[in-house]
């Protein structure tokens, strides 16, 4: 999607570099993304009936992420949306300390989803 919007964007203002530009600020999501997908897993590795749940983390994160500065929230209510971490590129200088800190998240989140999943009494033929 980055990669055809900054394509999409350097045609029609003629600048070569929008590709870059864009394609760099929706690789910066990833690690939010990964993060709400490791939480996905992490319930359905411990709790599978309550993995529907992690809909109300991203519907929480789109309504923080839209409508939080209308809300008047308090910063910490916004800090638990892992997409408020995210530097908003190109307006903002890229960040790596929260990139870095959302994949260590993302993978420790999923290692306690495989390890939950792991302890299921599945049977496997």
């Amino acid at each position: 999607m980055g990669l055809a919007l900054g394509v999409a964007s350097a045609v029609s203002v003629g600048e070569i570099d929008y590709v870059w530009t864009i394609l760099r600020a929706h690789l910066a999501y990833v690690p939010a993304v990964w993060t709400v997908l490791a939480v996905a897993a992490c319930l359905y590795g411990i709790l599978p009936l309550a993995v529907g749940a992690v809909w109300a983390l991203f519907g929480f994160a789109m309504i923080i992420g839209t409508f939080g500065p209308l809300m008047d929230l308090p910063r910490w209510v916004h800090d638990l949306s892992p997409f408020e971490h995210i530097a908003r590129l190109p307006m903002d200088t890229l960040s790596w300390t929260p990139l870095i800190v959302l994949t260590i998240v993302a993978l420790a989140v999923s290692a306690i989803g495989l390890a939950g999943f792991r302890h299921r009494d599945l049977e496997t033929t």
